[in-house]
């Protein structure tokens, strides 16, 4: 019980909501798009 009551519950709604942001990014196809993007910028400089 004593891990349960050192989970901060506040932060919890926060890290699932990331996780789905990235996913919704990732199967849309935008962050392909902007790594692709940085590859090139980083060959032009």
């Amino acid at each position: 019980m004593a891990l349960i009551s050192a989970i901060s519950w506040s932060v919890l709604p926060l890290v699932a909501g990331l996780f789905v942001l990235v996913e919704m990014l990732a199967k849309t196809g935008v962050i392909a798009q902007f790594s692709q993007l940085l590859a090139r910028a980083t060959l032009d400089s």
